[in-house]
């Protein structure tokens, strides 16, 4: 769906924007910056660092990534949220504790890895373990729908949002999509401008 669909296009031409071709290009912008965060997963996992450039090409990947992000949350401001979505995820995370300290041989088993590095004010090793503990996290959503499609934007104080309801999901499976069946970004940029210049209407 690269080029902009014949309706859409007629649409434009007087002055009418529907929340069909607003979603798509939500939709477009979501499934690009996934993309990109599967494209620099990917270079980051199959060895990208051998690369000359390396970081600069990962800096590239993030950048897009961010860029499509942001186009989302602007069009998904002419959209009012439903409700809030809450994700619990379980996570490892590890604390570290030297030899000096108290917590220091008090824990066992496969959790606890024991390290040492040289301390070249003492001269000497200092050892330290690790231990890896898994935690519960919450992870919070605006949540939004259109017609068709339904759409996640992440968000970190829902004290801001007093009115919506809260309500606990299961985790969230996000993927990207073959560009070919989304709308351009041409499009997406230009239904963007209309929007912010207030000179059309959305209709639903």
């Amino acid at each position: 769906m690269s080029a902009t669909p014949r309706q859409y296009a007629e649409n434009l031409e007087n002055n009418i924007v529907t929340m069909e071709m607003l979603e798509d290009c939500i939709f477009s912008c979501n499934k690009r910056a996934k993309n990109y965060r599967d494209k620099a997963y990917n270079y980051r996992s199959n060895d990208g660092y051998k690369y000359k450039d390396y970081n600069k090409g990962l800096v590239l990947l993030y950048r897009k990534k961010d860029q499509y992000y942001r186009m989302k949350e602007k069009l998904l401001s002419f959209i009012k949220p439903k409700c809030i979505h809450v994700e619990s995820k379980r996570q490892n995370q590890h604390i570290r504790f030297y030899e000096h300290e108290p917590e220091y041989g008090t824990f066992g088993g496969n959790r606890v890895v024991p390290g040492c590095y040289w301390d070249y004010d003492k001269q000497n090793y200092v050892e330290y373990q690790d231990i890896y503990v898994e935690s519960e996290i919450q992870l919070y959503y605006l949540y939004y729908e259109t017609p068709n499609k339904s759409f996640h934007t992440p968000i970190y104080d829902i004290k801001k949002y007093p009115n919506l309801e809260v309500v606990q999901i299961d985790n969230l499976d996000t993927h990207g999509e073959d560009t070919h069946k989304l709308v351009s970004v041409q499009f997406c940029n230009t239904i963007l401008n209309i929007l912010q210049s207030a000179e059309y209407s959305l209709i639903a």
